[in-house]
C-alpha cells in the first residue's frame, strides 16, 4: 500500500484548516477554549501539510490568549523548522513559563534562568 493512501494529502490538510476557520469564525468569544482548540488545530494542520510559518502565527495567537505547554512546545518546533532563531528563542523561554510560571519549578525557589546564570 503506498503512503499516498495512508496519510492524507497537504490537500486534505488545507481542507480541515479550512473547516476549522470556519468553526472559528462561528464560535462565539464566549466560548474561549473552544475558539483556542479551533487555533491550535489549524496550526497543528498547517504543521501536517509543511506550511511552517502560518503554523507557527496561528500558535502564537494560541500563546498570546491562552499559553499551555503543547502549544509551546509545538511553536517551538515551528521555530525549529523555519530557522528562526529569535522565535525559537523567544517561544522555548515562553514554554519554561508556562509550564513552570513566573516563580520558578516549585521547590527549587529561583527562576531557571536565574539559575543558569549564577552557577555557571
Amino acid at each position: 500500500m503506498s503512503s499516498y493512501a495512508t496519510w492524507p494529502s497537504a490537500w486534505a490538510h488545507m481542507q480541515a484548516v479550512k473547516q476549522f476557520r470556519m468553526a472559528l469564525d462561528a464560535t462565539p468569544p464566549a466560548y474561549r477554549r473552544l475558539r483556542l482548540n479551533a487555533q491550535r488545530n489549524i496550526g497543528l494542520a498547517m504543521v501536517r501539510s509543511g506550511r511552517y510559518r502560518e503554523a507557527a502565527e496561528a500558535f502564537v495567537v494560541v500563546m498570546q490568549e491562552g499559553p499551555d505547554h503543547q502549544t509551546a512546545y509545538n511553536l517551538v518546533l515551528c521555530a525549529a523548522a523555519l530557522g528562526d532563531a529569535a522565535l525559537m528563542r523567544s517561544s522555548f523561554t515562553q514554554l519554561l513559563q508556562v509550564w513552570w510560571g513566573e516563580a520558578g519549578p516549585a521547590g527549587f525557589g529561583a527562576p531557571v534562568h536565574a539559575c543558569a546564570c549564577t552557577r555557571w
